[in-house]
């Protein structure tokens, strides 16, 4: 029968399969129990407050073996990936550029961006928090750009703070991610508009406007 969570903010499959023991965070999502908020939600990373998934019940694994003998066995473990795309503010991908990250205070990564401004890291399932240093001017090495990542805090796009959340990633002032459409938001999704091109240019979050968001900030 499995049992049921309550996914709470900053909550992700990821971190919810580390804490009740699953060494494999796609049996989680893929449980058949699961299907309908799989379907819904799409990724296992943008939960919502309130989302309700069934930890599986343990499944028992049985391998031959000769007796007297000593035999070794490993376990399977899915490893959830951080990616990101860093960009200047015109937009241009910060190409081969040097960049730290750390995870929960731990350096995780000093190495170069791709051509296309990809930064790809393994991360632990548990991970809360992050931060990202990137150098952008070659001629500047004192200059950087300087991010705070929240692990597990976007919501699904079909939420308010979905579209709070992505706004402030791609730089658009949308105030906090409450769930609120105050006046920053508005003002946020009409900038985002205005520079996508999107008519009219107004306050609305239509769903075409929600759709360039989502082909902006999760298919970059």
């Amino acid at each position: 029968m499995g049992r049921k969570v309550v996914v709470k903010q900053g909550q992700d499959a990821f971190s919810i399969a580390a804490n009740n023991k699953l060494q494999s965070w796609t049996r989680l999502w893929n449980d058949s129990a699961n299907a309908d908020l799989k379907s819904k939600r799409k990724s296992p990373g943008n939960l919502h407050p309130g989302d309700a998934l069934v930890i599986p019940d343990p499944e028992p694994k049985f391998d031959d073996g000769a007796t007297g003998a000593r035999h070794r066995f490993t376990s399977e473990e899915d490893t959830p990936v951080l990616r990101l795309v860093v960009k200047n503010p015109d937009g241009s991908p910060i190409s081969e550029r040097p960049y730290a990250l750390h995870i929960d205070n731990e350096l995780v990564a000093d190495a170069y961006t791709a051509s296309n401004g990809l930064i790809e890291h393994e991360i632990p399932a548990t991970a809360k928090a992050g931060t990202l240093r990137v150098y952008p001017d070659e001629t500047k090495p004192a200059f950087y750009y300087h991010w705070k990542l929240k692990l597990g805090w976007l919501n699904d796009e079909s939420t308010l703070r979905g579209v709070q959340g992505r706004l402030r990633n791609l730089g658009y002032p949308a105030g906090p991610v409450d769930g609120v459409s105050g006046k920053k938001t508005r003002r946020g999704i009409r900038l985002f508009k205005q520079d996508q091109g999107l008519e009219p240019v107004d306050e609305e979050l239509d769903e075409t406007t929600r759709g360039q968001l989502v082909a902006m900030h999760d298919e970059a």
